[in-house]
């Protein structure tokens, strides 16, 4: 019989069998038990997989004992849980999700929407409702990725964060020791190019300001490009949040959009700390604003009763800045519309109404605005998330860099 001893490694009792070589040289063939130290019967559980190696192992036929040791572990975590194990991958999934989301409360609305509809995507993908979670392999979620992309025509960039969403879910197999390592980390990521985030630059954003003479949403886009604001943000403005004797405005809250069940849901606690901000009023936003204040005050003279009844979305928009003439809040795709159409009337190119925010940021920086400055104004927790989003590089600056470094070494010495 073979001598051999067991060792504790990652809380997991591994087994070591020595034997000689016909060299004399000492060699070890380590294989886990996959018992997890927890008391005196694993111990002796593991104790007794040792002896049956010592006693049964062929130093002479290591590729045989490769396959009946080494796979050892895998098979035990398969039936750990065969209940789990034999769902199919959708299911599975399903699972998953709902122990994620217990266990991670503070997700905002929109991220746990985002899973939600993530693990809804695979109902249509057959084979994650044909095999089981225990059959599941690193091809067959490649090939669940390439359906994605080549059937479904999802972005590289919504891929990936598929991918993400997946990893993360499938982590809960492994704190429940069902598995040892994430399969989904395993297949290669999908590349993706960075974005080229548009901006406005000076001048064609003193155009879209000249055309919004007549829109009735002017109020909303200049806060767009003047506060830099998220649409969330925007249409959280209360009305007693703006102080006219200060001139300021407070953001206190954000309304999301909860895509589930089709309503607006008011956030107090915002994005993140610094997202609850004051801004100091320019005169032109002080009269819009003013101008607004008075138009509700006269739409509901007008409509009465029926004035912010909103039975659709069951939301009462009673005190809210960013309402329509009936005083309803803002559908959810309303500003975008709009500024589909006005970019179109000036022959400008196609914005979304978060790129305002990027043009705000950009054109501050491009004034020369500190980067601290600009992250407090946009709200971000983190400079970096500034810097990497926001801060566009202006190549005009090139000559002014080339033109530093060409006084430089080009001064005679005297």
């Amino acid at each position: 019989m073979l001598s051999g001893t067991l060792r504790i490694r990652n809380n997991v009792y591994y087994a070591i069998i020595y034997w000689q070589n016909e060299a004399k040289k000492q060699e070890q063939f380590p294989f886990s038990t996959g018992i997890k130290v927890n008391g005196k019967k694993e111990e002796k559980e593991a104790n007794t997989i040792l002896m049956e190696a010592r006693v049964n192992f062929d130093p002479n036929n290591i590729k045989k004992m490769k396959e009946k040791y080494l796979k050892r572990k895998a098979r035990k975590n398969i039936i750990k849980n065969t209940e789990i194990m034999n769902l199919s991958v959708y299911e599975f999934f399903e699972w998953a999700l709902n122990i994620y989301l217990l266990k991670n409360p503070s997700l905002s609305i929109v991220t746990k929407n985002g899973y939600k509809n993530e693990v809804k995507k695979m109902k249509n993908y057959a084979p994650f409702k044909s095999i089981s979670f225990a059959e599941l392999t690193k091809k067959d979620i490649e090939h669940y990725l390439e359906y994605l992309f080549i059937i479904e025509k999802l972005a590289p960039s919504t891929i990936a964060k598929i991918r993400v969403v997946l990893g993360s879910l499938y982590k809960v197999a492994i704190q429940r020791e069902l598995v040892e390592y994430n399969l989904i980390y395993k297949t290669e990521p999908i590349k993706v190019k960075k974005a080229k985030r548009k901006a406005l630059s000076k001048e064609k954003a003193k155009i879209f300001l000249e055309a919004l003479e007549n829109s009735e949403y002017k109020l909303e886009f200049y806060l767009l490009i003047f506060l830099g604001l998220r649409k969330s943000e925007l249409l959280g403005i209360m009305i007693d949040n703006i102080n006219f004797e200060e001139k300021s405005l407070c953001l206190e809250q954000s309304l999301i959009w909860d895509s589930e069940n089709k309503i607006y849901v008011v956030n107090r606690e915002m994005k993140s700390p610094l997202a609850h901000r004051k801004f100091p009023l320019i005169p032109i936003l002080t009269d819009f604003l003013t101008e607004r204040i008075d138009r509700i005050k006269e739409d509901k003279i007008f409509f009465g009763n029926t004035y912010g009844i909103d039975k659709k979305l069951n939301f009462n928009a009673e005190g809210y800045l960013c309402i329509d003439r009936e005083g309803k809040i803002l559908r959810k795709f309303k500003l975008n519309y709009e500024l589909d159409k006005i970019l179109k009337n000036i022959e400008l190119e196609h914005l979304s109404i978060h790129e305002l925010r990027h043009t705000c940021a950009t054109l501050m920086y491009s004034e020369g605005v500190d980067l601290k400055k600009i992250q407090y104004w946009l709200g971000h927790s983190n400079i970096s998330t500034t810097a990497n989003i926001y801060a566009h590089y202006d190549n005009s600056k090139n000559f002014e860099v080339i033109g530093k470094l060409e006084k430089a070494l080009t001064k005679k010495i005297d």
